[in-house]
């Protein structure tokens, strides 16, 4: 397998700039799609508690432990399934490269039928980190006022500073 691999790089030497970003665009393109093949595969899944006729506690496991998915993008995947049953449209998204899977994740908890064209159509391209802003803009924080207080006395002090 290590010499496939040597012979694969070697022969990505051999092609020109163009002929290189070109089929790492392809290749980002089949990700994007297969990751969101492998959601769906876990909704259902998840639908069908497939995780407990193949004798594991729960499907966080059954991805870890039978498929190898790293711990930290299962969670993701499973929050993005649970809510795609819903919302087909967000892995559509994702299947076209408009979202990753952490912006998917993101606008997951923010979805509802009146929104979800919106979100999707406006976090199309956009960063974790836009996305964040985003939804902060949707619906802002209340804003705290700080205020001063005198701090109270400390309690030995207290005792001397009573009237008798």
């Amino acid at each position: 397998m290590v010499e496939k691999i040597k012979a694969y790089f070697e022969s990505l030497e051999g092609l020109s700039t163009e002929a290189l970003t070109s089929s790492a665009e392809k290749l980002v393109r089949a990700e994007k799609r297969n990751v969101a093949l492998l959601v769906a595969h876990i909704a259902e899944m998840s639908r069908r508690k497939t995780y407990l006729e193949c004798v594991y506690k729960n499907l966080f496991d059954y991805c870890v432990t039978r498929l190898r998915l790293s711990e930290g993008s299962v969670a993701l995947r499973i929050q993005v399934a649970t809510v795609s049953r819903r919302f087909p449209q967000l892995l559509q998204s994702l299947a076209e490269n408009h979202i990753s899977l952490t912006v998917a994740g993101h606008l997951a908890p923010h979805l509802h039928e009146d929104n979800v064209e919106k979100l999707l159509s406006d976090c199309t391209g956009m960063t974790k980190r836009a996305v964040d802003e985003y939804l902060v803009a949707l619906r802002p924080k209340p804003v705290f006022n700080p205020s001063i207080r005198k701090r109270p006395a400390p309690v030995e002090n207290r005792e001397q500073a009573r009237p008798e």
